[in-house]
């Protein structure tokens, strides 16, 4: 009585959208007798909503989305390296988890630029003997402007990665995996996780390496059986062991039962074939209080999809333009510039100090502030044959993905891509190298280099102000005394008009002053000495020779340096790791080269 019921409103629901769906009694028949004629009726029902949803969703969704979905992207990259323009499109998702990075330590420099307002958590990549190529590697990454009460991101180890979020709708755990070697380590690891978090927020996403065909959906109340919607028609024996522990851990697969995604792509598009192996998989409650739309996102740079998912979480809007910017302030030194400045140091007249010297210096100096585009730039190579053949690639793409055929011409193709970015590379460096020789200032050389160079490891956080006062004081040989003594009438050093400091002393140190070097703590940089003039000059060796006969004490911030960590290598978050360069006042380094070559003079 209760199968006939089933097919009669099966039938019902049929003639309603039969038209519309095209399915008809040979679908019907095509079909197994096992109750699946009700998870027809599931399907059919389901598409029926989303299809009357979606004419008012398209159109609220766009503005709502922007203000309160959370966004997350699962995303197998086979190499951090291969992404180009498509590191921008990431900064759209609050949340990442890349997979198949085969990125280190050395990579880290690299991740952190292109996601410059993020929290990165990354997990190395191993490397297969010593000449082997590096294998696996994770990342998992949050918005430093996510609108949470609180974010724990921990390790579990080389294959997951856990990311607990404190949202206005309650707890939200997400788990970014990479099934390669563990996976029984990792779903016993994650099972007893479960366990203690049955009734909270669970997303779990990410290249699972199993192939499971139609089966791991959502029971429905009318269904005897889990069913949902899959381009892939294989199970093998890594999806066995994947759909049994989402059935004895009260999960479901997302792919193929949820909006966005109704009729479950394709995840992996490659010279292999094609097939579903990357999941994103939730549990009933999740899914009916946050789940909005999840969705299977093509893309030329890597042979798996894109999994984005969309969430109703409250969060700030931090996908605006404005992000992509930041102002750097900084002194200008052109000729115009220079001109300006010798023109105020004129009309700021002669101080007979050095705090009046110091501050006519900063007011005279031309600050500037220039905003900084941070997204992905143009590269210089790509040009119309580049994006023609990726245009031709994405074409083949799809055909490939549509119909299972043409599957040489598609290795063929994106061959063709690949060889045709990698020489315009190289033609491109060469052409650059090229100009750099013909260079006989120097300056391209050196501009080439600095581009090819990798950036300086930023300062890590973690480490404290007593643990860099002790690492530092460790290295000037202990303890820091402070000792001060007057000199006896014997130790006094003579004094007498001939070893008054000159002009020509001054002179001669400040063109030796090299520009675009840090200042000290008073912020007065070479350039400020070396474009100063003649006047300028004068005006300091008067305040030299106060200090120097005694009619002025030394500035007190002469007698002060800052420390500047410089990371060498090993962890970032050791001290030990790093040394120091001391940053001392441009004022004070004039004063102490001009004794130090009276002294050379005396030997």
């Amino acid at each position: 009585m209760e199968r006939n019921g089933r097919k009669t409103y099966a039938k019902k629901l049929k003639h309603k959208i039969d038209n519309k769906y095209q399915i008809t009694n040979k679908n019907a028949l095509n079909l197994d007798n096992r109750g699946l004629l009700g998870t027809i009726a599931g399907n059919i029902a389901r598409q029926l909503r989303d299809n009357l949803d979606n004419k008012v969703d398209k159109r609220i969704y766009k503005e709502n989305n922007k203000a309160k979905c959370l966004k997350i992207t699962f995303w197998n990259v086979a190499g951090i390296r291969n992404l180009e323009e498509e590191w921008e499109k990431l900064l759209e998702y609050d949340v990442i988890n890349l997979t198949e990075t085969w990125a280190d330590e050395k990579d880290r420099e690299l991740i952190e630029n292109k996601l410059i307002n993020y929290n990165i958590l990354l997990v190395e990549a191993r490397r297969e003997g010593k000449r082997g190529r590096l294998k696996g590697g994770m990342v998992t990454a949050f918005s430093k402007s996510l609108n949470v009460k609180s974010t724990i991101i921990e390790k579990l180890n080389e294959e997951l990665i856990k990311l607990d979020l404190n949202t206005d709708k309650g707890k939200l755990m997400i788990l970014s995996v990479y099934m390669r070697d563990r996976r029984s380590e990792n779903y016993e690891k994650v099972g007893k996780i479960l366990e203690d978090i049955k009734e909270g927020y669970i997303i779990m996403g990410g290249d699972f390496n199993a192939r499971t065909a139609n089966k791991g959906g959502r029971e429905s109340e009318m269904m005897t059986e889990e069913y949902r919607l899959s381009k892939d028609k294989v199970v093998n024996k890594e999806g066995e062991v994947l759909l049994n522990w989402v059935s004895d851990n009260g999960m479901y697969i997302l792919n193929g039962n949820v909006r966005g995604d109704e009729q479950g792509e394709l995840t992996y598009i490659g010279t292999k074939g094609r097939s579903v192996i990357d999941y994103v998989i939730t549990n009933r409650k999740t899914e009916e209080d946050l789940i909005e739309r999840m969705q299977v996102v093509d893309n030329n740079e890597s042979d798996h999809q894109r999994l984005d998912l969309q969430l109703n979480i409250l969060t700030k809007k931090v996908h605006e333009k404005g992000s992509k910017y930041k102002t750097i302030i900084y002194e200008g030194w052109s000729e115009e510039d220079i001109l300006n400045y010798n023109n105020k140091l004129k009309e700021l007249g002669r101080p007979e100090n050095w705090n009046g010297l110091r501050e006519k210096l900063k007011a005279a100096v031309c600050i500037k502030k220039i905003r900084i585009n941070t997204s992905i730039q143009k590269k210089k190579w790509w040009d119309q044959e580049c994006h023609a053949a990726k245009l031709e690639l994405k074409k083949t793409r799809k055909k490939y993905i549509e119909t299972g055929e043409l599957k040489t011409d598609y290795c063929e193709c994106k061959k063709k891509y690949k060889k045709i970015i990698e020489d315009k590379k190289r033609l491109t460096l060469e052409k650059d190298w090229s100009e750099a020789r013909k260079d006989k200032t120097g300056k391209k050389f050196w501009e080439l280099i600095n581009k090819q160079r990798t950036k300086k490891e930023e300062i890590s956080k973690k480490i404290h102000m007593v643990e860099w006062t002790e690492h530092f004081a460790k290295q000037m040989g202990g303890k820091v005394v402070e000792e001060t003594r007057q000199l006896g009438k014997e130790e006094k050093i003579e004094k007498n008009e001939d070893q008054e400091i000159t002009q020509e002393e001054v002179e001669q140190v400040i063109k030796k002053l090299k520009k675009k070097k840090a200042a000290g703590e008073d912020k007065i940089t070479n350039e400020a000495w070396i474009y100063g003039g003649k006047e300028l000059q004068e005006n300091l060796q008067g305040i030299l020779n106060k200090i120097w006969n005694g009619d002025e004490d030394l500035p007190e911030e002469w007698k002060m340096g800052i420390i500047k960590p410089i990371f060498k290598k090993g962890d970032r978050h050791k001290p030990e790791n790093y040394r120091g360069i001391t940053l001392m006042n441009t004022g004070y380094k004039i004063y102490a080269e001009i004794l130090r070559k009276r002294l050379e003079k005396e030997k």
